[in-house]
């Protein structure tokens, strides 16, 4: 028998006053399953820092600053808050330590490779958005801008629609985001109308200096109003998180982005979008129509809609992955769209390997309160222990299977 609680550790390379709450937010959850959630650098971590300042919960439950010798053997870890070149940094990191990941290198690398993850997505037939990818390493530019449609040689056009197309001839479909492949937090990205191709090829040009291109079309339909009356209708994406159990993954909470104009667009808190309780964002949506904003009221068959969407996208992003190579945390960005028959259609925008403000997160609609995840702690526990001069371990295939296929849960239908 243990004489101390499985240990969870929170690696972070930013300052930690700013992923506190989050660690905070896990911290909480965590006790409740019997397991002890700590913070750390994990630049201070490798390089074996003593004493070593860390974040836990005190006995009060407040979230506390402390110094141990060194990191107690751990169960698992997650790494988050790594910085602005954080697809690098995380995979510089992930490959050195010794702990099963709940995002190690490369389930998170799929996340963060958009147009991957898009892919992932399609073929498993979970509703995303079109997409045109741009390969930076194979463009050839040549510009014509016509009847309000752009074009430009793109050989390697990939994605869902006409091959070869030009880097803005998607804006012929309707409005377009262009951003980063590997963009996080909204950096990069922008919206544009048919008419503004002109300027849609400037942005390009620009992302294609550094990065390829996505160019997504736009999606969601419907709007969170600030009141109940459809007052000052906004975008939004509900940001859902899904976790691992060991057995199959568990859409369990989140939180909504809604724009902070009602011309603006959801593209991350850096943005400028504003964080709203998930279950009040649900009871605030309209469906837009020529005649009108018209209130949309979402029921228990379309909040299990998003459930199954979204554990669907999570078990798409694990395909052909070894059980160790998968997330087992995910932020799953979901975009609502007034579907076939009135009802409520999820659209998987993207997924995001190291989600943060999950402070804000709430427990999906059916249950209340501040809350992440219960069924991660499940595959926590059934983690062996390990420390750091131990060689990273084999994936256990008693807790993750290598297979990904989904086992038969509950029938699963989407609108």
């Amino acid at each position: 028998m243990e004489d101390s609680p499985p240990l969870f550790a929170v690696l972070f390379r930013c300052d930690p006053s700013l992923i506190a709450d989050s660690i905070h937010a896990l911290a909480v959850d965590a006790l409740a399953a019997g397991v002890r959630v700590i913070g750390a650098s994990v630049d201070d971590v490798l390089m074996a820092v003593a004493p070593l300042p860390v974040m836990a919960l005190s006995e009060g439950g407040d979230l506390v600053q402390a110094h141990i010798g060194s990191l107690p053997p751990a169960r698992a870890a997650m790494l988050t808050g790594i910085g602005a070149d954080e697809c690098c940094a995380h995979a510089a990191r992930a490959e050195r330590l010794p702990w099963p990941l709940v995002n190690p290198a490369l389930g998170a690398a799929r996340a963060d490779d958009k147009a991957e993850c898009h892919a992932l997505l399609a073929a498993a037939s979970v509703p995303t958005p079109r997409w045109w990818l741009i390969r930076r390493s194979e463009i050839a530019i040549a510009t014509e801008v016509g009847t309000g449609i752009a074009t430009e040689v793109a050989p390697t056009m990939e994605g869902e629609g006409e091959g070869g197309r030009q880097v803005v001839a998607a804006l012929s479909h309707g409005p377009c985001y262009i951003l980063p492949n590997s963009s996080t937090e909204g950096r990069g990205a922008e919206r544009f109308a048919p008419h503004e191709a002109r300027l849609a090829i400037v942005h390009a040009r620009r992302i294609l200096d550094t990065d390829d291109c996505l160019v997504r079309e736009e999606r969601g339909t419907l709007r969170c109003g600030s009141d109940a009356t459809g007052h000052d209708l906004r975008r939004l994406a509900l940001r859902v998180h899904v976790a691992w159990d060991g057995v199959r993954f568990v859409a369990e909470s989140g939180f909504a982005q809604v724009a902070g104009t009602a011309e603006g667009y959801v593209a991350g808190r850096a943005r400028g979008c504003d964080i709203v309780p998930i279950g009040l964002a649900l009871q605030r949506l309209w469906a837009l129509s020529p005649e009108g904003p018209t209130p949309f009221e979402v029921s228990d068959a379309e909040i299990a809609a998003v459930r199954c969407v979204c554990e669907d996208a999570a078990f798409a992003l694990a395909a052909g992955l070894d059980g160790g190579d998968t997330l087992k945390l995910v932020g799953l960005d979901i975009l609502p769209e007034l579907g076939e028959r009135g009802r409520l259609r999820p659209v998987v925008l993207e997924a995001n390997a190291r989600p943060a403000g999950l402070n804000h997160s709430t427990w999906l609609p059916g249950e209340v309160g501040l809350g992440v995840t219960r069924a991660l702690w499940s595959w926590v526990r059934a983690c062996p222990r390990s420390g750091l001069r131990r060689r990273s371990p084999q994936p256990l295939r008693t807790v993750d299977p290598v297979s990904h296929t989904r086992p038969s849960v509950r029938p699963c239908r989407r609108p």
